[in-house]
């Protein structure tokens, strides 16, 4: 079998991994759309071991009755930085919510099916942080989803794109942080850590992030496929709001203490704002 040297797990010709909508824009962009899908059968129809999970944030085709492999949840949550780091607290609480969601809808999807990725290593403390340590947290999964179930949390793996490179998990949380007003993408804007980010799911790949901040990157390669990335997203209608009241519908009162603690303290210059719920409860 021929590999590519970036994705070890998808042949040159055929990937038999991915639901054929996760694999779409992969195909097209980094691989001149030679790569075939290997999960659909002859009648069109992609293998049932495929099909989506219960999601409140996949929403069903009006026309196809279908629901999405893929989603943008699109939010305007400012980024900031953590020892030379990046972290954004929103896309944080949102991944929290997203997770709490899909354990609670899907009874056979168990924590070890499920990964969070993030290119900085701050992200990672802090996602792991709120699902494993932070008490408002813990508390929330416990009364959602009973004792058993939220003890899975920790199995769920938290790593940096590097991390996760010829890994898969059955559902993927892909937080991109970056989220700004000038575009500034850093080292985000880079073709393999996208690859890598948008290939490792099976079933269910939800990227959360600032939509604006990733279409208006700078010229650099890395930036056009982010760019590109979001059209396609806008144009397949596979982009979701998560602003406002949609935002508060979203988070629960957890996920709330953590946004606007961490912004009090950034605003009382807290040494360390990650454990600003710490601080403040």
């Amino acid at each position: 079998m021929r590999r590519l040297s970036v994705v070890p797990s998808i042949t040159l010709d055929m990937q038999y991994r991915m639901h054929p909508e996760i694999s779409r824009f992969p195909s097209s962009e980094f691989y001149a759309r030679s790569l075939k899908d290997g999960t659909v059968d002859s009648g069109g129809r992609v293998h049932s071991r495929l099909q989506p999970p219960l999601s409140e944030h996949l929403v069903i085709n009006a026309l196809t009755g279908g629901r999405p492999s893929v989603v943008f949840l699109d939010h305007d949550g400012l980024e900031a930085t953590k020892d030379r780091s990046r972290i954004n607290v929103t896309d944080a609480a949102i991944v929290c919510a997203v997770i709490e969601d899909l354990l609670r809808q899907n009874e056979d999807l168990r924590g070890e099916d499920i990964g969070v990725i993030s290119p900085y290593i701050a992200q990672i403390s802090l996602l792991n942080y709120l699902l494993n340590v932070d008490p408002d947290h813990r508390q929330r999964f416990r009364g959602t989803l009973g004792q058993n179930r939220a003890d899975e949390l920790s199995q769920i793996e938290v790593k940096t794109v590097n991390g996760f490179e010829g890994r898969q998990k059955e559902i993927v949380l892909f937080s991109t942080v970056r989220n700004n007003a000038t575009g500034a993408l850093g080292f985000l804007a880079d073709r393999r850590r996208l690859n890598v980010g948008l290939t490792r799911a099976r079933r269910g790949l939800f990227v959360i992030g600032g939509l604006a901040t990733l279409r208006a990157g700078s010229a650099t390669r890395g930036a056009v496929a982010w760019k590109h990335y979001a059209d396609f997203l806008t144009g397949a209608r596979l982009v979701r709001p998560v602003k406002g009241d949609a935002l508060r519908q979203v988070l629960d009162r957890s996920g709330w203490k953590v946004v606007e603690h961490y912004w009090r303290a950034r605003l009382l210059r807290c040494e360390d704002p990650c454990l600003a719920t710490q601080k403040h409860a």
